[in-house]
């Protein structure tokens, strides 16, 4: 049995991590358990490797492997390397350490052993991407947002957001490393409060007006801070000055309000008084007004009265001598104008011009013959015209009168207007 098969049987399966042995040839000599279950792991056979090249075992290796092993048996180096492999469409990354094995004083072998980086390796690539999206998300927080680390009793600013940069003009930059303490000598509520959320793990928010060392001015801030661990704060300062300001005006324009209110219910007390005083003046004027115009209602019905008298006692008897010596055909205007006569306390023309002013005057003629009940052909003869340009008249009359599509007797609705 050669010095490397008792090496492998008493040594090498001791050792947990996967290695083989190669002569200076290349030939892989022996490997250890730990070799074959990890060929197993990443669906590599090596059942059948032992008196094969490792660049026959493992046909995926790249070219630069030669050099690495002539640096370990001609030059006696160690090699570190790490590579990537696709291994059964899976991707593989290792570390592998190329060590010289001396007999007899000459490196007659190279021992290779591998250590399986693929997990360690997308945990790296995880936690970049993760701090990655932190980073770009930090960044891109709409309201200035500060990292405080914890030195001791104080805090150091490690940190800050675009919006920070934006709101101290870019002078944030130069107080990187500064101590909280010495930021907030005026403010020692803000250490105080950095301590309690650290402590507590526990999100502290608090309203405050802050002075700007970076700026000049001061604003009214909401504050929170919130726990990062291990051992870090982060601070986010939400700007409510534009806020405080509206709060304060409506405040006064509320106390303003009020005043007016008082003085307005003051003057219009005054005011009451005064009206209170009117009305009573006015509700005597009133009494004296209702009795001016009863005489003046009762004065009008003995002159409405006089009127019709005087048309019954005097017209209509000469109406009728002259409607005797008329025509058949010219008697119904007489009988209109009497009718009319008798209508006039009441008169329809002038209700007709008020509500329906788009009447004309040959439109009102017709509205009083047919009120008066004259058909179409006699107000045809009356007016000496045909009964088909009465019957056009009647048509366009309904149409201003708003009845077009009612079924309303034109007659019975003209008499019904006041």
């Amino acid at each position: 049995m050669s010095g490397i098969e008792r090496l492998s049987h008493l040594t090498l399966d001791a050792i947990d991590r996967p290695l083989h042995v190669v002569d200076s040839g290349l030939v892989i000599r022996v490997f250890n358990k730990s070799f074959a279950r990890w060929c197993g792991q990443v669906g590599l056979e090596c059942a059948n490797v032992i008196g094969k090249t490792v660049f026959e075992a493992f046909p995926f290796l790249p070219e630069t492997v030669h050099d690495e092993y002539r640096r370990v048996l001609s030059a006696g180096e160690t090699v570190i390397t790490t590579e990537t492999n696709i291994i059964q469409g899976r991707t593989v990354i290792t570390e592998t350490r190329k060590i010289p094995l001396l007999e007899a004083g000459q490196i007659t072998h190279a021992i290779t052993v591998i250590t399986d980086i693929t997990e360690r390796k997308r945990a790296e690539a995880e936690l970049r991407e993760s701090e990655d999206r932190f980073r770009l998300q930090f960044q891109s927080i709409p309201v200035p947002t500060y990292i405080w680390k914890r030195s001791d009793d104080d805090f150091v600013l490690t940190n800050y957001n675009d919006a920070a940069m934006e709101i101290t003009s870019g002078n944030i930059s130069s107080y990187l490393g500064r101590l909280a303490s010495e930021m907030y000598r005026h403010l020692p509520e803000v250490v105080l409060d950095m301590n309690e959320c650290l402590n507590k793990k526990a999100t502290i928010r608090r309203e405050l007006l802050y002075k700007f060392m970076s700026v000049t001015g001061e604003k009214y801030l909401d504050v929170h801070y919130g726990y990062m661990p291990p051992d870090q704060v982060l601070v986010h300062t939400v700007d409510l000055s534009d806020r405080k300001r509206a709060e304060q005006a409506l405040q006064n324009a509320r106390d303003n309000l009020e005043k007016r209110v008082i003085e307005r219910t003051q003057e219009l007390a005054e005011a009451n008084e005064l009206l209170t005083a009117e009305q009573k003046a006015l509700e005597q004027k009133n009494i004296v007004l209702q009795e001016v115009l009863s005489q003046i209602e009762k004065g009008k019905e003995q002159l409405v009265s006089q009127i019709q008298m005087n048309i019954n006692r005097v017209t209509l008897p000469i109406l009728d001598s002259l409607e005797a010596g008329l025509s058949e055909s010219k008697k119904p205007l007489i009988m209109s104008l009497k009718n009319s006569l008798n209508d006039i306390t009441s008169p329809l023309l002038g209700t007709l011009e008020t509500k329906f002013p788009k009447l004309t005057p040959r439109e009102l003629e017709i509205c009083q013959m047919i009120k008066t009940g004259l058909n179409c052909k006699g107000i045809a003869q009356g007016l000496n015209i045909s009964p088909q340009t009465v019957l056009k008249h009647r048509a366009v009359i309904r149409k201003k009168l708003r009845i077009a599509h009612h079924r309303v007797n034109l007659a019975s609705f003209l008499r019904t207007l006041k």
